[in-house]
């Protein structure tokens, strides 16, 4: 019997044939078991480190470990994200969130510098990012109204996608005045 640790799928077979299956329960015949590739495919769920064995074990034998690990994929950045002026002291900024549907975090400045947030930290409204940016918003309603602003002034904004601590994408600017 061989069952991989999650965020790895395994097959007999590879390429389009590849079928996950878990566990692969190979059967001996005459008391032999025939020779036969495993392969290990990495798909992680979540955003994070993955690491864990392969475990193959069997009556009457010695259990044998694979060992694997893998970080899963930076998400997209959201898309869709611009700045209007809703009202002289208004600016409203909408985004779409990313394919894996993460929330998001919305820095703003009046300089266009922005820090880039720190993975395992967790920001609150009106934290200031190491590098520039305060952060105005985090969650998923899109548009955020930004409002009792100054008129005639120019506000910039950047977007990351989040999962409320870690910080996935290299964010997106816009702006508006």
């Amino acid at each position: 019997s061989i069952a991989p640790p999650s965020g790895f799928e395994i097959s007999t077979g590879t390429g389009g044939s590849f079928a996950a299956t878990n566990p692969i329960v190979l059967s001996p015949s005459g008391g032999t078991l025939a020779s036969t590739t495993i392969y290990v495919r990495f798909a992680p769920t979540l955003l994070q480190a993955y690491s864990g064995n392969i475990d193959i074990t069997s009556t009457s034998a010695t259990t044998k470990t694979v060992a694997v690990i893998g970080t899963g994929t930076a998400a997209a950045d959201p898309t869709g994200v611009s700045a209007t002026a809703a009202s002289s002291v208004q600016i409203d900024v909408a985004f779409t969130k990313n394919a894996n549907n993460n929330n998001v975090i919305i820095a703003w400045n009046s300089t266009n510098s922005f820090g880039t947030p720190t993975n395992g930290t967790t920001y609150n409204v009106s934290d200031v990012l190491s590098g520039g940016g305060t952060i105005l918003y985090k969650g998923a309603i899109s548009p955020y109204n930004h409002s009792s602003l100054s008129p005639n002034s120019t506000y910039y904004y950047k977007i990351w996608s989040y999962d409320g601590v870690n910080y996935y994408s290299a964010g997106v600017t816009t702006n508006a005045t």
